[in-house]
């Protein structure tokens, strides 16, 4: 999937792509705008936004719950014919290179600011280099990854455990449906505290989009089953859940009325776009072109990872030096998809390549010569 046109599907990676928009423009235009406590006002403490956009962009949190249904939906792909330790290492090669040079440029762009002391935004960046989910970062987007690398892990031990195949993803899956399913029964009862970071990286409140992703992609690839069924009503089931509960803490924090059929329907146009992948693959490449929707689905991880913080500086600069405030979020935007296409187009491949060679040279002194590299997807 990451690793070029070759098995680029279409659905997930224009899917991808317009949820990193979303999230953008729900910080830009609705949380920098409402709220008093974001980023933008610890970078500008004298700066207000225009606020006339938030009504159309603040469910565009619901992006990042979209990427963990892609996730699950890739990463049932990807592991079902792998071995733990490959399997880890495609993700190590996917995830790592891109985070070392996003948390880098940000640390470059913050330690010229006077939102924190040096010293902070250095161990903020260190944090960020070994996913240290637990710490602060240095950007508020990376909190996601830390639920990424536990869905990866759980897998592998699956893998390991299981004897691999479809068979172990899809028990994965259904143990993450079942789970989040209860876990959102006991919190709508009252029985459960509205989660923390620990119980996020449990995975309990995300559990049901993992194995949605999970669920379509076995619907895809082989059929209906009874599991996989089971799997995506109770997925669902969770996801609603948590999505109604988001959208009562967002709507609430950003002084709105109480809106859940909105992010609900953004999610609900997703999830069908993903289930229906197979047979939108033919029209959108022919209306975008392979090469164009798989660098567009590239691009999403380092939009995502570098749009929150940097975006919020330059968008201060902006208002600081007269720029009006729609054009100074729409040039911060621009700045940033720009950025991202460099780091996709230039910095990207050879990180991966770098860090390959690393990891290959560390496992021939162990285990003799190593054999052809992995694909990365």
């Amino acid at each position: 999937m990451a690793g070029g046109n070759k098995g680029t599907i279409a659905a997930i990676d224009l899917t991808r792509f317009l949820c990193a928009l979303m999230v953008l423009a729900h910080h830009y235009a609705a949380m920098f705008a409402l709220r008093p406590d974001t980023f933008l006002h610890l970078a500008g403490p004298d700066v207000t936004l225009a606020r006339d956009w938030a009504w159309w962009s603040w469910p565009g949190w619901v992006g990042v719950e979209l990427f963990f249904v892609i996730s699950g939906y890739v990463i049932a792909m990807s592991a079902a014919n792998s071995r733990p330790r490959a399997f880890l290492k495609r993700r190590l090669l996917r995830l790592a290179p891109v985070a070392w040079i996003c948390s880098s440029l940000t640390a470059v762009v913050l330690a010229t600011t006077a939102v924190w002391p040096i010293h902070e935004v250095a161990v903020r960046w260190l944090t960020s280099l070994l996913f240290w989910p637990s710490q602060p970062q240095i950007d508020g987007s990376y909190w996601s990854l830390g639920l990424e690398v536990n869905f990866y892990l759980l897998i592998a031990l699956q893998l390991g455990w299981r004897g691999g195949g479809a068979r172990a993803v899809e028990r994965t899956g259904i143990m993450l449906a079942i789970v989040g399913a209860v876990y959102w029964l006991l919190r709508i009862d009252g029985l459960l505290p509205p989660s923390d970071r620990t119980v996020d990286l449990l995975l309990l409140p995300y559990g049901g989009f993992f194995a949605t992703g999970i669920a379509l992609s076995g619907l895809h690839a082989s059929g209906w089953t009874k599991l996989r069924g089971s799997m995506l009503l109770l997925g669902l089931a969770s996801s609603t859940a948590e999505i109604l509960s988001q959208s009562e803490f967002f709507t609430r924090g950003l002084g709105l009325s109480p809106q859940p059929w909105l992010p609900l329907s953004i999610f609900a146009v997703g999830v069908a776009a993903i289930g229906a992948a197979g047979w939108l693959q033919a029209p959108l490449t022919r209306v975008f072109g392979i090469r164009l929707i798989a660098f567009a689905g590239l691009m999403t991880y380092p939009l995502y990872l570098i749009h929150h913080y940097m975006g919020a500086v330059l968008i201060v600069a902006l208002l600081r030096r007269g720029v009006e405030d729609h054009v100074a979020m729409v040039s911060a935007a621009a700045v940033m998809l720009v950025l991202a296409g460099a780091i996709t187009g230039l910095a990207e491949r050879p990180a991966r390549r770098a860090l390959d060679r690393l990891i290959s040279r560390r496992v021939a002194g162990h285990d003799g010569p190593p054999g052809t590299p992995l694909p990365t997807s």
